[in-house]
């Protein structure tokens, strides 16, 4: 998925709900301070993001 759909999906979910700007700028690729870590249970390996500047977990939760 290009940078341009990315952009446009956001805009377009931005008209029915609120997205957190840190969120956003996360998916645009915009934040330097992400890094990732690592947590295994049982045989999967759960790849975690963290933003450093602000010492947060980027979690979510699927609707599935």
């Amino acid at each position: 998925m290009s940078q341009m759909e990315i952009t446009k999906s956001i805009e377009l979910l931005e008209k029915d709900w609120d997205i957190d700007p840190i969120i956003k700028d996360f998916h645009l690729g915009k934040r330097d301070d992400v890094t990732e870590n690592s947590i295994k249970v049982k045989d999967v390996i759960f790849h975690i993001p963290f933003l450093n500047k602000i010492k947060k977990f980027i979690l979510w939760k699927s609707m599935t």
